[in-house]
């Protein structure tokens, strides 16, 4: 008599679970695309599963929405050129404070310019931010079983300029039996209908999420 070896690990669900993850991934942005398109801009979208032990695993799927236009507010951003330029400039109109940055001084000393510089960059980074990095307000949603979203403030940094703004956060798990979704991914017809169906319930909730800032931001 032969004996069904049941799975012990995601990786045996291979390739049918990614198919299946993938699917899900694009039924989201889609989605989330079409309904809420032109009102908040996907920042972070993944879909990943992992074993939690005793045949079954987690599906978990994370977004992350732009929504500072949707709390009226504006993405703000600061150009680090602009603030070498007032820093440099500050500097040498209060040269006699800053001897290092005195070519003509005998305490002259590059490296030490360039950190007193830097030290005022980031001064001016750090007061951009208290100024215009943070909530507008507190907002927490949490269904125990399987969803939990808030709002957090996010930073944008690259080369020229530093920005930021506000994103709604979003995480939805569901628990599976590893044997159980071997034999439904199987299944081409099956995979895809459940997918749709996992898609569109996260979707349902995003909405229902968004809705609620836009009163709240009234």
């Amino acid at each position: 008599m032969s004996t069904v070896v049941r799975p012990v690990s995601v990786w045996e669900l291979e390739p049918r679970l990614s198919e299946y993850l993938g699917m899900v991934r694009l039924l989201v942005r889609e989605g989330i695309e079409k309904r809420l398109g032109g009102m908040v801009d996907i920042r972070e979208l993944y879909v990943n599963a992992r074993d939690v032990g005793n045949g079954f695993a987690e599906e978990i799927v994370e977004v992350a929405l732009d929504v500072t236009g949707l709390l009226n507010l504006n993405r703000e951003c600061v150009w680090f050129e602009g603030l070498y330029y007032s820093c440099q400039d500050g500097i040498s109109q209060n040269i006699d404070n800053y001897r290092v940055c005195d070519p003509e001084s005998s305490e002259y000393d590059e490296e030490k310019c360039s950190r007193e510089i830097e030290e005022c960059v980031n001064y001016h980074v750090e007061d951009f931010k208290n100024e215009n990095c943070g909530l507008p307000f507190r907002f927490v949603w949490n269904n125990e079983t399987t969803s939990l979203a808030y709002l957090r403030p996010y930073e944008d940094e690259d080369s020229y300029k530093l920005c930021c703004g506000v994103e709604l956060y979003y995480r939805y798990k569901q628990r599976f039996s590893l044997e159980v979704t071997r034999d439904l991914l199987s299944n081409q017809e099956t995979m895809e209908r459940i997918a749709r169906y996992t898609a569109d319930k996260i979707i349902a909730e995003i909405l229902r999420l968004v809705e609620a800032l836009r009163a709240l931001a009234q």
